[in-house]
C-alpha cells in the first residue's frame, strides 16, 4: 500500500500543478508532473504510425516487467470526451488477443477522458499482460500534456 500511497501523493500534487510558464517567470517541464493514471480513462491514438514486431512486443513487457515503467507515457486530454456518458457503457481496451495501438471511432473514443500522444506499445502491454496490469493495479505512470493544439501534440 506505500507504493499507492505515493503514487496518488505524486499524482495530487502533480494536478495541481500547469507545466510550462510559472507565474515568477520560470519554466516547467511536463516531465516534472507525473501522474498514475486508471488505464481505463485512455483511448490509444486516432492513427499510429508505428508498428512493433511481436518479437519487440514481447522485450518491451519483459523490460517492464524487470524494471518498472522507467518512462511515462505522454497523454492529452481528450477532445470528444463526454463525460455524462455511462463509464458502464465503455468499451474495454483490455483484449489480450488484439494489439491495440488506435482507435479511430469517435463514438467509442468519446468514452475516454485522455487519449494517448506518445507511448502506445508501452501502454498495449499493460493492457495485454495480466501481470504487469496487477502490479501496477491498473494505472500508468503519464505526462499530461495541456492546452496543446493537435498540431503542438503531433510535434
Amino acid at each position: 500500500m506505500e507504493a499507492n500511497r505515493i503514487k496518488e501523493k505524486i499524482t495530487k500534487e502533480s494536478l495541481e500543478k500547469m507545466p510550462e510558464l510559472q507565474s515568477d517567470g520560470s519554466w516547467l517541464s511536463p516531465a516534472y508532473l507525473p501522474v498514475a493514471v486508471d488505464v481505463d480513462e485512455i483511448v490509444p491514438q486516432e492513427y499510429n504510425p508505428n508498428i512493433q514486431a511481436d518479437t519487440a512486443f514481447k522485450a518491451l513487457q519483459t523490460s517492464i516487467l524487470n524494471t518498472g515503467y522507467t518512462f511515462p507515457i505522454l497523454i492529452s486530454e481528450n477532445p470528444l470526451y463526454d463525460p455524462t456518458l455511462d463509464p458502464k457503457d465503455r468499451p474495454s481496451m483490455r483484449d489480450k488477443n488484439k494489439r491495440v495501438t488506435e482507435v479511430r471511432d469517435p463514438k467509442v473514443r468519446r468514452y475516454f477522458k485522455y487519449q494517448i500522444v506518445d507511448g502506445s506499445h508501452r501502454f498495449a502491454a499493460i493492457l495485454e499482460n495480466e501481470e504487469i496490469y496487477n502490479r501496477e493495479k491498473g494505472k500508468i505512470p503519464c505526462i499530461i500534456l495541456r492546452n496543446k493544439t493537435p498540431q503542438e501534440l503531433m510535434s
